[in-house]
């Protein structure tokens, strides 16, 4: 028999779930070398991941947190005139 979780343990679960930058909305890649990781919320660009540097100086996880927004799967439609190959 499986077991259900109720509402309660899993917003404790979320809770406690550390964030991680690369599922985060606010996340970027910077064209600088020595700092290639960015936060676009909190505007800093760091050597390491953001969530970390975050962690790091607040000893909290990242309160900013935001996960990507995803496209619903019904938009993405094939057209036969536009996808054909030219010759």
């Amino acid at each position: 028999m499986e077991k259900t979780k109720d509402k309660t343990s899993v917003m404790v679960e979320a809770r406690n779930k550390k964030p991680n930058c690369w599922s985060c909305r606010y996340f970027a890649i910077s064209w600088h070398p020595s700092m290639p990781y960015a936060c676009q919320l909190m505007g800093f660009k760091s050597k390491v991941l953001p969530c970390l540097e975050v962690e790091a100086v607040d000893s909290r996880p990242c309160q900013g947190f935001m996960g990507k927004l995803s496209l619903p799967s019904a938009s993405v439609v094939s057209n036969p005139k536009t996808d054909m190959w030219l010759a």
